[in-house]
């Protein structure tokens, strides 16, 4: 007897909407924030002194700058040549 094709037989239809897996996730891009710092500026009015040297306080914890030396306080040690292009960068949430 041969079987015949019903409504009910059908492959259901993917979703209209789109879904989202878990490897979709850890495939998508990480996004970093990077914010340039124009701190040499601060140090103009001392240029003549020779070289100085800038301590930044209130780094928060898993924050980095491009250069310069983490006291591992929350501080960050930079020196005059250092401050060029400097950028902070905040690790993705």
């Amino acid at each position: 007897m041969a079987h015949r094709g019903t409504a009910s037989s059908k492959k259901a239809e993917a979703p209209a909407f789109a879904s989202v897996t878990a490897a979709d996730i850890i495939r998508a891009p990480v996004v970093q924030k990077t914010i340039p710092l124009d701190l040499a500026s601060l140090l103009v009015p001392y240029k003549r002194q020779g070289r100085l040297s800038l301590r930044v306080e209130r780094v928060p914890q898993r924050a980095k700058l491009s250069a310069g030396r983490n006291n591992g306080d929350g501080t960050w040690s930079l020196a005059s040549d250092e401050l060029e292009d400097l950028t902070i960068w905040f690790p993705p949430i």
